[in-house]
């Protein structure tokens, strides 16, 4: 329902647009690892500093009228790596989807009952989560209450985590997929929408083209 209230806002106005570039934070150990992050606090390691850096060049040549990022350190450092000199406004609700017992964890640290838990999961990621941690539909709601406090207009940068990301291009800009881990989205990646009186409109997704070739993607 937000998200209806808010696409609904949105189509009172024809020539209003606002335009949205979600970036992906860059690597860290536990991304390297495949350990589950969710919402434990980690930090970039080099390569996610440089892919930060790589973004740099992309993101100041744009004029953006606001600038958004969780509050995780990932994300917060690959903001403040990119842009600098921009200060950006934080928001939990911007968080990557809560792992509970398994953050931390491998798949091969995990008990056999947890993995077949995980499999669960992956087939309903509505109906199932970590013990502990949220559902699929847990992290929708709370992107989609995000993006309601969304000005009407302008270009919004917003710099978050794989599942946030997906989470809106499910609960607002209304993609649609099997299972929400079937859109992958590489560290530092840029995806872009628009949201304007017909609609939300995907202008690109995943976009690593600005990473250099050594840099892993």
């Amino acid at each position: 329902k937000s998200a209806l209230r808010f696409l609904s806002a949105l189509r009172t106005m024809i020539t209003i647009m606002l335009e949205l570039w979600f970036i992906r934070h860059g690597e860290t150990d536990w991304n390297r690892l495949r350990r589950w992050q969710g919402q434990s606090d980690t930090a970039l390691n080099d390569t996610g500093f440089s892919q930060a850096r790589a973004l740099r060049p992309v993101l100041s040549a744009v004029a953006f009228d606001a600038v958004w990022s969780s509050d995780l350190a990932r994300a917060r450092q690959t903001i403040e790596t990119a842009l600098p000199r921009v200060e950006a406004r934080l928001d939990t609700r911007l968080r990557e989807m809560h792992f509970g017992a398994w953050e931390g964890r491998t798949w091969a640290e995990l008990a056999p009952e947890e993995q077949a838990r995980v499999k669960l999961w992956q087939e309903d990621p509505k109906m199932f989560g970590a013990p502990g941690g949220e559902t699929w539909g847990d992290v929708v709601a709370r992107v989609v209450d995000w993006a309601t406090t969304l000005p009407r207009e302008g270009r919004v940068a917003v710099t978050a985590h794989g599942g946030t990301i997906r989470a809106f291009m499910h609960g607002v800009a209304g993609m649609r997929e099997k299972k929400e881990e079937s859109f992958v989205v590489a560290n530092a990646s840029v995806s872009r929408v628009t949201v304007k009186s017909g609609g939300v409109e995907l202008l690109s997704f995943n976009d690593v083209s600005h990473l250099p070739v050594d840099l892993p993607q």
